[in-house]
């Protein structure tokens, strides 16, 4: 974490997202953690917005 005029921060994960053998993010990460590249963590609501994937609404779909 960093603090000033913005909050800054990064993250990595030992392993990947999921603990699902079968899934690609089981261990999409173990590159990165290796190499102590350490992702950027989207902290204000325009960062998560342009790295949205996918919006929700609960009860449909865009």
């Amino acid at each position: 974490m960093e603090f000033g005029d913005k909050v800054k921060a990064k993250s990595i994960l030992a392993g990947g997202q999921s603990g699902d053998p079968s899934s690609p993010h089981f261990n999409d990460q173990i590159e990165r953690y290796k190499n102590i590249d350490w992702k950027d963590v989207p902290f204000y609501y325009e960062d998560v917005v342009k790295r949205a994937k996918e919006k929700y609404v609960p009860g449909k779909r865009d």
